[in-house]
């Protein structure tokens, strides 16, 4: 099955906002302000989508998983 860029974007946008959601309302921020400091890091990171910029982060020691 072969996706359109729309349908990419419209399925990549309703899957992140319950994150964005959950995100913003763990720091007290609204969702608009999480969407921005995730392009932020994007562009920090040079990294194409959050998966990468996470995977980057840990590999660099910016982050640890678990405990």
């Amino acid at each position: 099955m072969q996706w359109s860029g729309a349908s990419c974007d419209w399925a990549g946008e309703h899957a992140q906002r319950p994150v964005v959601r959950r995100v913003g309302g763990r720091l007290g921020i609204r969702e608009g302000t999480v969407k921005l400091h995730v392009t932020n890091l994007l562009a920090k990171f040079g990294a194409p989508n959050r998966t990468l910029a996470a995977v980057l982060a840990v590999s660099k020691g910016l982050v640890r998983l678990g405990g």
